[in-house]
């Protein structure tokens, strides 16, 4: 007799971001996210964007220069990691610099 499958549960991933440096001015900030107890550095610079574009934008940087540039806004942020581009719904990115902002730490 055939088995049904049983659906998949979503596995709860655990989330930290930490400001280590605030971006001053040109200077780049760095910030730490972790994801189920790995961290990954990145460099973190602010940018001015048009109200009319978005809120807020940023660039994070990896040490090895991958480059992912976030753009938050109240309904539609984005950012042009894989992640996001594949699944249109918020990344990791997205969500540290918006916890951070939120925390008025940015």
């Amino acid at each position: 007799m055939p088995t049904v499958p049983q659906p998949r549960t979503a596995r709860k991933v655990e989330r930290y971001v930490r400001l280590t440096s605030p971006p001053a001015g040109r200077i780049p900030g760095e910030l730490v996210i972790t994801l189920d107890g790995k961290p990954t550095v990145y460099g973190i610079t602010c940018h001015s964007v048009p109200p009319e574009v978005g809120d807020r934008a940023f660039s994070l940087t990896k040490p090895d220069g991958t480059v992912y540039d976030v753009l938050l806004n109240d309904f539609d942020s984005t950012c042009e990691c894989l992640g996001f581009l594949r699944y249109g719904r918020p990344c990791k990115h997205i969500s540290a610099t918006q916890a951070l902002v939120d925390a008025k730490r940015l």
